[in-house]
C-alpha cells in the first residue's frame, strides 16, 4: 500500500484529492494538511510515500518546504500541485518526481502514481519532474482568463484590448458580425476610431496565437469573424457538459477542480454577464444535488463549496455542521464556526443569528 500525505492551504483542494485518491487501487491517505509546519509533523510521524504539495502555501511555500521533507522524510517522493505553469523549470530543479496542473484529473492522477510504482519497482534514481506529459493547450476562464500554448506556456496579451477580443471571440461560439465586436468592446468610441483599434488588437491576437502555436484561429468570413475551437479546451465547456450528463453526483470532484471561480470573474466583462449567472446558477444547482447524492469526503467537499459560494447561508453552515457532527468532528465544527462568525462579524459588523448549539438544534 502506498502511503500519501497531500498537503494544500485550502480544504477543498485537499478534500478533491482525497476524493480522487480514493478511486485508485493501492494507495492509502496518511494525512491531508492545510500548514506547511502541521504537515512536517505528519510526514515525520507516517513516514508517507508519495507527498503531493501545494506550491502557493502561506508562511511557508512549497518549494521552500521541499528540503525540509527530504531531510524529514528522505525517501519519499514529492509531487508539486498548483494552479501555475511557471514553476515547471522550478520543480524540474528540484528533483521533484512529478509537476500537476489543477485542476488534477483522475486520469493525471493515476498516472502519477503508476509512475510512482514503476520507478520504486525498477529502481530508477530521481531525474527530475516529468513534464513531457503536461497538461493538454487549454482556455481557462473560470475565476480568470489563462490561456495556454502549445508547449504548456501562459500566453502574454499585448493590450488588455487584445485579451479580450479573444475572450469575446471564444465566448460567441460561431461568427460575430464585426459591429458587434466594436459595440461591445469599444461602445463609447466613434466608429473610425473603433474600427481602428479593432484591427490593431486583431493583428496582436493572431501573432500572440501564432507565437503559441494555434496558427490561424481568427478567421474572416460572410462580413463575421470566427475563432476556431478545435484545438482548444474550455474549462467552462466541460463544466457546461459535465453539468449537464451527471445526475449521480459521481463526477462531484470533477467539477469542484473545475470551478475556480465564476466565469470569466476576474476581468468583469459586462458582456460575459449572463452566461456568468447561469453558469454559478447551474452549478449551485449541481452542487445542492449532489449533496443529497454522495457521502464522506465527497459530500464534505461539496457542502464547504457551498459556503464559499454563498458566505452568509445559514443553511449552508448548518449542513456542514451536521456533517461533521456525523464524523465525530467536534474540533473542525468549533472551526467551522469561528469562521462563520468571523465573516458575519468581520464583513457584515453582524454577529451571526444562531449560536453553534442552535444551529444544531434547528433541524
Amino acid at each position: 500500500m502506498i502511503k500519501i500525505l497531500v498537503v494544500d492551504d485550502e480544504w477543498i483542494a485537499l478534500d478533491i484529492l482525497e476524493i480522487l485518491l480514493g478511486e485508485i487501487e493501492g494507495v492509502a491517505l496518511v494525512g491531508k494538511c492545510v500548514q506547511v509546519k502541521e504537515a512536517l509533523g505528519t510526514a515525520a510521524a507516517e513516514q508517507p510515500d508519495l507527498i503531493f504539495l501545494d506550491i502557493e502555501m502561506p508562511g511557508m511555500s512549497g518549494l521552500a518546504a521541499f528540503e525540509r521533507f527530504r531531510e524529514i522524510c528522505p525517501e519519499a517522493e514529492i509531487v508539486f500541485v498548483t494552479a501555475y505553469q511557471q514553476y515547471a523549470v522550478t520543480a524540474f530543479d528540484l528533483s521533484a518526481m512529478d509537476y500537476l496542473l489543477k485542476p488534477v484529473s483522475l486520469e493525471r492522477l493515476a498516472r502519477t502514481v503508476e509512475r510512482y510504482k514503476t520507478r520504486r519497482g525498477s529502481g530508477a534514481s530521481q531525474a527530475g519532474a516529468v513534464l513531457s506529459e503536461g497538461p493538454e493547450p487549454r482556455v481557462k476562464v473560470l475565476g480568470s482568463l489563462e490561456v495556454y500554448g502549445e508547449s504548456g506556456t501562459l500566453l502574454a496579451w499585448r493590450t488588455k484590448k487584445t485579451r479580450e477580443l479573444f475572450a469575446f471571440l471564444l465566448h460567441q461560439k460561431g461568427p460575430v458580425y464585426r459591429d458587434r465586436i466594436l459595440d461591445s468592446l469599444w461602445p463609447e468610441l466613434e466608429l473610425e476610431k473603433a474600427q481602428t483599434l479593432f484591427h490593431t488588437s486583431l493583428y496582436q491576437l493572431r501573432h500572440t496565437l501564432k507565437q503559441g502555436g494555434y496558427g490561424q484561429m481568427v478567421s474572416f468570413a460572410d462580413e463575421r469573424y470566427m475563432m476556431s475551437r478545435e484545438d482548444l479546451r474550455c474549462d467552462a465547456d466541460e463544466l457546461e457538459q459535465l453539468l449537464a450528463s451527471d445526475r449521480s453526483g459521481s463526477r462531484v470532484a470533477e467539477a469542484l477542480a473545475l470551478y475556480r471561480g465564476d466565469y470569466l470573474e476576474e476581468e468583469s466583462y459586462g458582456w460575459a454577464e449572463t452566461r456568468r449567472y447561469k453558469l454559478r446558477s447551474s452549478f449551485l444547482e449541481y452542487l445542492h444535488h449532489a449533496a443529497g447524492q454522495v457521502k464522506g469526503s465527497r459530500r464534505e467537499a461539496v457542502l464547504r463549496k457551498r459556503i464559499e459560494l454563498e458566505p452568509y447561508a445559514d443553511s449552508h453552515y448548518r449542513d456542514l455542521l451536521l456533517h461533521l457532527r456525523g464524523q465525530g468532528s467536534s474540533a473542525a465544527m468549533e472551526e467551522l464556526y469561528r469562521q462563520m462568525r468571523e465573516k458575519y462579524v468581520g464583513e457584515l459588523g453582524l454577529e451571526p443569528s444562531l449560536t453553534l448549539k442552535e444551529l444544531l438544534e434547528d433541524v
